[in-house]
């Protein structure tokens, strides 16, 4: 549920790398306080980060 909304908001608004940043620090965010996302989650949604 939390991956869909994060991967559509991203999709859409198409944010600048300043948007991307928060996005990370979110995701890492979520780990340390909930091992929710393995490897596989993190790695289908990290290269969203270096999309301009």
């Amino acid at each position: 549920m939390i991956l869909r909304n994060t991967t559509s908001k991203i999709t859409k608004k198409n944010p600048e790398k300043s948007g991307f940043f928060l996005f990370q620090l979110e995701i890492k965010n979520l780990i340390n306080k909930k091992n929710i996302l393995n490897k596989k989650y993190f790695y289908l949604i990290y290269p969203f980060s270096e999309v301009k």
